[in-house]
Formats: C-alpha cells, sequence, structure tokens
C-alpha cells in the first residue's frame, strides 16, 4: 500500500492523545471535585484524549485487512517485540538507578515476560494477541457475503462491546445500574480493527464539515452529561476506550483525517 499522509497524521495525533491522556491519570484529575464549569475544558480534552487506542486500532484494521495467514506474516510481529524489550530495559534501569527500586534478579528478568516492567505495556500484551489472530479476523471478514452484513457484524460489536460500558457507568444510591450484560467488552479491540476493515474497503467518505460538527457535538454532549451526573453523584469515571462516545469521536476522526492528501 502506497505511504498516505493523513494515515500518519492520525499516528502522529494518537502519540500525542497517549501522553495527554495519561497526564490526566498522573495529576489527579480523576480524584478531584468537578464542582463548576471552570473544568468544562478539561472534561472535553480527556473525551478527546480517550481516542487515542482507538485510533491505532482504526488503522490496525485499515493497514492489515487484506493480511493472510503466512509465515512472512507472522514474522512481523519482531519488530513490536523488539521496541517493547528495548523500552522494558529502559524502565528497569530507570526503576532501578532513579527510582531505587530493587526486585531482584528473578523478578527483574520475570518482569519482562509478564509485562510489568513498563507498567503502560498492557497495549503491547493485547496487540500481540490480536496479531495472530488477524488473519482469521480477515478470513471471517473477508468471507461476509454483503455490504450489509457486514454492517450487521459492526453493530452486534458495538452492541455488545460499547453501548453496556455506557449504560452501565450510571450509579444510582451507590448501586450500579447495570441494564445490560457487558461481559464481552474487553473484546473492543475486534470492534476497532473491523471498522478500520470497513472504512478501507468501501473507502468511506463523509463531508468534512459533518465530521467536525459530530466530534464537536459529542464533545459538548458528554461534557454536559458528564457534569450532571457527577453533580448528582452518580457518576464515576469508569468507562474508557469502549463507549459509544469514544467509539463516534474516533471514528469520526478517523474519517476527518485518513484521506488527507499534502503531496
Amino acid at each position: 500500500m502506497k505511504r498516505k499522509f493523513g494515515l500518519d497524521l492520525i499516528r502522529a495525533l494518537a502519540v500525542i492523545f497517549v501522553v495527554s491522556v495519561h497526564y490526566c491519570i498522573n495529576t489527579g484529575f480523576y480524584r478531584m471535585d468537578i464542582k463548576n464549569a471552570l473544568y468544562t475544558p478539561m472534561i472535553i480534552l480527556r473525551t478527546l484524549f480517550l481516542t487515542c487506542v482507538p485510533l491505532f486500532l482504526l488503522l490496525t484494521g485499515y493497514l492489515k485487512r487484506n493480511k493472510k495467514l503466512s509465515i512472512k506474516y507472522y514474522s512481523g510481529i519482531n519488530k513490536v517485540i523488539e521496541s517493547y524489550l528495548i523500552i522494558s530495559i529502559i524502565c528497569i534501569f530507570f526503576n532501578k538507578f532513579y527510582l531505587h527500586m530493587h526486585l531482584g534478579k528473578i523478578k527483574t528478568i520475570l518482569s519482562i515476560f509478564n509485562f510489568t516492567a513498563d507498567q503502560y505495556s498492557w497495549y503491547i500484551e493485547m496487540y500481540i494477541g490480536l496479531f495472530l489472530i488477524i488473519p482469521f479476523l480477515n478470513i471471517l471478514y473477508n468471507n461476509i457475503e454483503s455490504r450489509k452484513q457486514k454492517r450487521l457484524l459492526l453493530m452486534t460489536l458495538l452492541f455488545i462491546t460499547s453501548i453496556p460500558s455506557m449504560l452501565n457507568a450510571v450509579k444510582f444510591r451507590d448501586v450500579n445500574l447495570k441494564l445490560l450484560p457487558n461481559w464481552w467488552n474487553p473484546i473492543y479491540p475486534i470492534l476497532y480493527y473491523y471498522i478500520g476493515c470497513y472504512i478501507n474497503e468501501y473507502n468511506i467518505k463523509i463531508k468534512k464539515s459533518k465530521l467536525i460538527t459530530t466530534i464537536i457535538i459529542t464533545l459538548l454532549v458528554t461534557c454536559i452529561c458528564n457534569y450532571i451526573l457527577i453533580q448528582l453523584d452518580i457518576f464515576k469515571w469508569s468507562f474508557y476506550y469502549a463507549n459509544i462516545i469514544t467509539v463516534t469521536l474516533s471514528v469520526s476522526i478517523f474519517l476527518l483525517l485518513y484521506d488527507i492528501n499534502l503531496n
């Protein structure tokens, strides 16, 4: 596939959002009392930053839709593992010489294999599994007969992963209102992967003005809802990458940028 500027732009934005969303965590924002509208910009930005992981997963689906089962394909995981090992070693040295953490040789070695050397390496752990099943996901997707059936697949995945996590985040008198079963919530990477496949196959085009409007409205509605629920003390910062708001924002941002061409 010819390199596309729009896809590189999405990568760069996603990297910035990864750093930014962890800024929200490490400043203690989630423990603050949201008492007035002064927190509005931070709520909006936090919601926007949460598209970081979905954007990477959408890119994966867009770029790997036609990958087939082969030794050549699986050898591609080496780049991911090499990057992970380098970062893990850097983190180990940082923890030992700067934070003065002493785990011992055995625990230090094990921390690489159990993905604790770098405390944010859960994505690599998830991505390795996703990478391994991509050829099989493609067999399923590419053998679905019609566009309508593929849309039904996306809607089904959306229903079992993203809608429950949104509704179940609401609390009433300290009781979680579990209105829908959310057992399948953790498979949201497959939802984003297939959306990326769908965009790639059908070259989805939506007017930029409509996408920008959708992003703005979604952010404002989310901010208003969050603020009201927090004031009523029936809301907690409990949902992240798998909810209808994040899906809407992520797909809108992807469609806004992926076909930009600056030659």
